[in-house]
């Protein structure tokens, strides 16, 4: 008995920290609404106005409109995982990729949000029905399991590409003038 209250006094407080781990991967977390979101902090010498002429010519961006020192809107669709070697071991590969962004802004830095990620909806044809039906799923269908971020290998895969991906479509591309060339 006295082995029993031991380990699991030794054992329960490792228990709680690796839950913690399971609502963050990288840039990724679940909100308090359970809803898988990716945030990152950026930092820039460019101003609001330098900020909003970026995002608006840039595809993905194009729809997003500033509101106070904030930007925020729907993004454009974008093709995920579409150009990476290791697409076969990537969930979502290949479909069109949609979400809400926000962008706030302070001086010399800006905090990218993107929430209600969501896969583009795929047509299946439906026999009982007789008509198409849409297979649209969100980042939580794919990635979450029970208020916590699924661990599987394919998920990590995943997530981690799909981090790249978003970390360099915000990353502003300023205009860098090498002295040797």
């Amino acid at each position: 008995m006295k082995r029993l209250i031991l380990i699991s006094l030794f054992v329960l407080p490792f228990l709680g920290i690796a839950q913690d781990s399971d609502t963050e991967f990288l840039n990724f977390k679940i909100d308090t609404n359970e809803e898988l979101i990716w945030q990152k902090v950026y930092e820039s010498n460019m101003t609001l106005e330098e900020l909003q002429q970026y995002f608006t010519n840039e595809s993905f961006t194009a729809n997003i409109k500033l509101i106070d020192d904030k930007f925020s809107g729907q993004s454009n669709g974008k093709k995920l995982g579409a150009s990476k070697t290791s697409q076969w071991k990537t969930m979502g590969a290949n479909l069109f990729f949609d979400a809400y962004i926000i962008v706030d802004f302070k001086e010399g830095r800006y905090r990218v949000t993107l929430t209600d990620m969501k896969f583009s909806a795929v047509q299946k044809y439906n026999l009982w029905m007789g008509g198409t039906q849409n297979l649209g799923t969100t980042f939580e269908d794919f990635f979450v399991r029970k208020g916590r971020i699924w661990q599987k290998k394919v998920v990590e895969n995943s997530l981690t590409l799909y981090d790249k991906e978003f970390d360099d479509v915000f990353t502003l591309k300023e205009n860098i003038i090498k002295e040797d060339w």
